[in-house]
């Protein structure tokens, strides 16, 4: 993998490049994101962003493609997925600093499905919600 991380004032752009070098699995996604930080008090960061996510055709063949074989044993139609983006999404990220080691943190996201990816018909929602609670803890 290949991380790319830049800040401008109190925007992030985000970029990382994912290969598997190792497995079954091939192909490559290419993730763009930009954020915001907003500070409405001196202990708490928020974080909106919105992102998007490129995937190979070897990507997607292999998690949104249906082969005729599997398709005779799933009844599903035969798809052939081709590269693309693969999803848009936003999420707002929140990080309130209890102390000089310690916060909490809590994020709400949601994505959406796009182009090829979104007409497979191994998608049963082409939404996906996420959202996550935790402890921060600086060393």
């Amino acid at each position: 993998m290949f991380y790319l991380n830049g800040k401008l004032k109190n925007s992030l752009l985000t970029g990382r490049f994912e290969q598997q070098v190792k497995g079954d699995g091939n192909g490559f996604q290419a993730y763009a994101g930009l954020g915001y930080d907003l500070r409405p008090c001196c202990k708490t960061i928020l974080q909106p962003s919105v992102k998007t996510i490129y995937s190979s055709s070897d990507y997607m063949e292999e998690y949104f493609s249906i082969s005729p074989s599997q398709s005779a044993r799933s009844g599903l139609p035969a798809y052939d997925a081709d590269s693309g983006f693969k999803l848009l999404g936003f999420q707002i990220l929140a990080i309130h600093r209890v102390d000089r080691r310690w916060g909490i943190q809590a994020m709400a996201g949601y994505d959406r499905l796009v182009g090829d990816a979104a007409d497979s018909p191994v998608v049963k929602d082409k939404n996906q919600y996420r959202l996550s609670a935790g402890l921060t803890y600086a060393f």
